[in-house]
């Protein structure tokens, strides 16, 4: 009879389901909304068209999904286990003749229940559906046992996230806070750590590793998985270990545990210091971020990491204290500055070769380079046409990409540095080595650059156009640049050839200057394909065949902004555009004085229209700034020149 009753106790049960059971009911409510009563709303809306189709079931009203999925767990552990936290209740529970493993498992297993429940009984529900209704368009019966393995295993491990937490405190608030702390701390840490390491060692790329490696490492960045099927069985077999893990460690910890802990904010005194060091340490990283990222400035990181570090240690004594009077227990603090300013002195010295390691060209099976990692992802990214090669492969484009890192290595970074260079090894042993790298422009490196980026295996990485059969293209479209309604569709399967053609030919002959350029694109061209997929370019002032091409069939007018579109331009020299504070547009007296003083002209002439359209780059900043005005159109818009784009016009006047 003892051991029965250590095993099952209906008076714990009973009270679990009073405190606690309406949290499963509310679950169980939340779930219908959000996924069967959405799908019957839809299939029996008066017009019909009940034909929606979803990507899955996590995409039917996801934000309430992942509200639940998130809330309810961390809810309902906090609402079972609050008699820990409340010294009466905490008393009483501890002094009944009950092994505090069969509490545990009571509670536990109750928390189990009210969450499991509510998703099998909804995908049930959603079983009858599909079984009794023609709503294939919604979901399959694949689709509906991952939705349920996926909801049950990831909710179960958020459940014993919060349950471990509450092990660790007195507090039921910090129960809450530990929980959410512990579910994002892999990816905060990480990226607080990717950003500072990239102030502190030269070439570190925080966003290869903060997008590719850290994303992964959190459950709170499940949600794009979830919505587009990337949430793989191994992810779901850790999520299970490691829930687990979790029970096992919330056991252990609960059968230890002071009945004296209620009310504490960090209940184990062995904890206190790992608490108090490790706030100070995520505030240091975070103020040298928000410092380093706002400012550029090495003076404003080191701020950062002082301000940041000393608040956190505050604010960390003040929770651990539960008092603001701390300020006197600046000891632990003056050790821990200490021991972080040893390791930043080791940091200056490169003591683990981080930022002069290069790999020897005979070990690289391949090579990028680009503006940055996410250049390099687009191409990655399956929506590009073939299987194109990714890396540049060619003798000659892997050493002068060697080379240009050896050089970067000996360069020292300057701040308000423009451009970026992002370099990406991946050697024959199958490992990848990356590097980035701020620079003040890319044409200060020409003589590396200029092989790669004129060569046809460089082009036929970044231009997927290069590879497309043009019997798979359905249609071109092209859409001016500027505040103009004109745009040219293309479906003629002849014209498509002969533009594609033109396009690629004025691609294979494009030089790094031409790459590299500041100038604005004519017009933006989107090619639809057969396969539903989009490919999208610009129309380049330099694209000289696709022009001739157009001017031939009397289009070009219709597709790019010419000197008839333009009432007037005025061009200033060293001002800075005055707006209409209320309207926001370029002020018109000003501009008349800007004219009578000799610090602006105005340009009426269409040959020095065309020449400043085709030469003019993006922004309001630089010596020259141009503003036209359209005809039939009241915005006007203000652009500037890049210092070698400058209209000779433009520089005989002012001179």
């Amino acid at each position: 009879m003892p051991s029965r009753t250590s095993w099952f106790n209906k008076e714990i049960v009973a009270q679990s389901l009073r405190n606690t059971g309406w949290v499963g009911i509310v679950y169980l409510f939340g779930l219908v909304f959000a996924i069967p009563l959405r799908i019957l709303m839809d299939y029996t809306r008066p017009d019909g068209s009940y034909n929606q189709t979803y990507l899955n079931l996590f995409s039917i009203q996801l934000e309430i999904q992942v509200f639940l999925m998130f809330g309810i767990p961390i809810l309902l552990a906090i609402f079972l286990f609050r008699y820990m936290h409340v010294k009466n209740a905490s008393d009483f529970m501890h002094s009944l003749p009950i092994k505090r493993s069969s509490i545990y498992n009571h509670y536990v297993s109750m928390g189990i229940i009210l969450l499991v429940l509510p998703i099998l009984i909804v995908g049930l529900i959603l079983f009858i559906m599909h079984s009794t209704m023609n709503i294939e368009y919604y979901f399959t019966s694949v689709e509906l046992r991952e939705w349920l393995l996926t909801t049950v295993i990831v909710a179960v491990f958020i459940f014993f996230t919060t349950v471990f937490a509450g092990m660790l405190t007195g507090i039921s608030a910090m129960q809450g806070i530990f929980s959410f702390v512990l579910l994002i701390f892999p990816l905060a840490i990480s990226i607080l750590t990717a950003f500072n390491l990239s102030f502190l060692l030269k070439g570190f790329p925080h966003n290869y590793y903060i997008d590719s490696q850290f994303q992964k490492y959190s459950p709170i960045t499940i949600v794009d998985r979830l919505i587009n099927d990337k949430m793989g069985s191994t992810e779901l077999v850790i999520y299970l270990i490691l829930s687990a893990v979790l029970y096992v460690l919330a056991l252990q910890i609960y059968k230890i545990r002071k009945t004296e802990m209620v009310s504490q904010a960090v209940g184990f005194p062995q904890l206190k210091p790992v608490f108090i060091y490790g706030v100070t340490f995520c505030m240091m990283l975070f103020g040298g971020l928000y410092f380093g990222e706002t400012q550029k400035s090495s003076f404003w990181i080191v701020f950062g990491y002082i301000v940041g570090s000393l608040i956190g240690y505050l604010i960390a004594q003040m929770i651990v204290e539960k008092t603001w009077r701390v300020f006197t227990k600046i000891k632990g603090y003056t050790v821990y500055v200490v021991i972080i300013a040893a390791l930043f002195f080791l940091f200056q010295f490169d003591v683990t070769g981080y930022e002069k390691r290069v790999p020897e060209v005979q070990d690289i099976k391949g090579v990028y380079v680009g503006d940055g990692y996410y250049d390099f992802k687009e191409i990655e990214d399956p929506v590009f046409i073939n299987d194109q090669k990714k890396l540049y492969s060619d003798p000659e484009n892997i050493g002068a990409v060697n080379a240009l890192h050896k050089q970067l290595i000996q360069e020292s970074e300057t701040n308000g540095a423009k451009d970026q260079i992002f370099i990406l090894y991946e050697l024959k042993d199958g490992s990848r080595l990356t590097r980035e790298y701020k620079i003040p422009s890319k044409k200060q490196y020409a003589s590396y650059l200029k092989p790669v980026y004129e060569s046809l295996e460089y082009k036929e990485a970044n231009y997927p156009l290069l590879t497309v059969d043009p019997t798979k293209v359905d249609r071109i479209r092209f859409s001016a640049s500027g505040p103009v309604s004109k745009n040219l569709s293309v479906s003629d399967p002849t014209e498509i050839s002969q533009i594609l053609e033109a396009l690629k030919e004025d691609i294979q002959n494009e030089t790094f200057e031409e790459v590299t350029t500041d100038r604005a694109s004519l017009s933006y061209v989107e090619l639809a394909l057969d396969n539903n997929k989009r490919i999208n370019l610009d129309f380049k002032s330099g694209y000289d065949e696709l022009s001739d091409l157009l001017e031939s069939k009397k289009k070009l007018k219709d597709v790019v902004v010419t000197p008839d579109d333009i009432e007037y331009a005025v061009v200033f020299k060293d001002v800075e555009v005055k707006r209409d504070p209320q309207m926001q547009e370029v002020d018109e007296g000003w501009v008349k004085e800007m004219i009578q003083e000799g610090k602006a002209i105005k340009v009426t002439e269409k040959d020095n229209l065309e020449e400043a359209l085709r030469n003019f780059s993006y922004g309001e900043r630089g010596e020259y700034l141009i503003a036209f005005y359209y005809k039939d159109h009241p915005y006007t818009e203000v652009h500037t020149f890049a210092e070698q784009l400058v209209p000779s016009f433009i520089k005989e006047h002012f001179e």
